[in-house]
């Protein structure tokens, strides 16, 4: 009866709440940005350029840390989660 689905940037929504609080419990869903204006926060070309697995490689033997840290970094150099990343490094492992 009394749901309602607001969606907006984080300031439009503040804004809408401080002339009609919301009455009753609240669930807050945050998507990714439409727009990336920042540069660090989005993928490097370079990055995404070297295929997964060899960046990976790269980060192994360049910072001499183990796959799992490696593969948890280079997921955030993309963008990614790690399980979308190893998700990946499965794809093209079969291929």
């Amino acid at each position: 009866m009394y749901e309602e689905f607001l969606r907006g940037h984080l300031q439009e929504l503040g804004a809408q709440l401080r002339k009609k609080p919301a009455r009753g419990e609240i669930t807050l869903l945050i998507g990714p940005a439409e727009e990336q204006t920042s540069h660090a926060a989005s993928p490097s070309d370079a990055a995404v350029a070297v295929p997964l697995s060899h960046r990976v490689d790269e980060i192994m033997k360049v910072q001499g840390v183990d796959r799992k840290a490696a593969l948890k970094q280079a997921a955030r150099e993309r963008g990614l989660t790690r399980r979308e990343a190893y998700k990946q490094l499965l794809v093209t492992r079969d291929e």
